[in-house]
């Protein structure tokens, strides 16, 4: 919800990288204000394949920066050959 800039909800872990973190949420949100976020604004520590795959499933557009490729030589913000459709919009 980028437009209303709502924070609706926090939680405290004991994880090394945010990664995963993200989709949990959701249920809770839903519960909360009875669907699901149109969009989910995020520090790129949540970002990886499988929350924006579990993001697109659910209809939720995912706004955070994109992680820099390992391999120096990949173009940057260029999806790989075996990257699924919506890690590629991503």
């Amino acid at each position: 919800m980028t437009s209303s800039q709502i924070i609706v909800g926090v939680d405290v872990v004991n994880e090394g990288s945010d990664q995963g973190l993200l989709s949990p949420w959701f249920p809770q949100i839903h519960e909360r204000i009875g669907e699901y976020p149109d969009e989910a604004l995020n520090d790129g520590g949540f970002v990886n394949k499988k929350e924006i795959e579990n993001c697109a499933a659910k209809g939720i557009i995912i706004y955070a920066p994109i992680p820099k490729p390992k391999d120096e030589t990949r173009e940057e913000r260029k999806p790989l050959p075996k990257d699924s459709q919506p890690v590629a919009d991503f």
